[in-house]
């Protein structure tokens, strides 16, 4: 919810002299156990996912 709120902001924003500004993002909840690295990893094939599936969203 967060990351959504932020992108949206950011694509109602004006960031003078740039016409738009977009965001992707990807979101991945920890799991107990889980390391950093392999959860770091599952963000990041989130962030992929939004950016293959056209940008400017949010991936789980």
């Amino acid at each position: 919810m967060v990351a959504e709120k932020l992108r949206a902001a950011m694509v109602n924003t004006p960031f003078n002299p740039l016409e738009k500004v977009t965001a992707s993002f990807g979101v991945a909840e920890w799991n107990k156990g889980e390391s950093h690295d392999a959860l770091i990893s599952r963000a990041d094939t989130a962030l992929y996912r939004s950016k293959d599936a056209g940008r400017n969203r949010v991936s789980q």
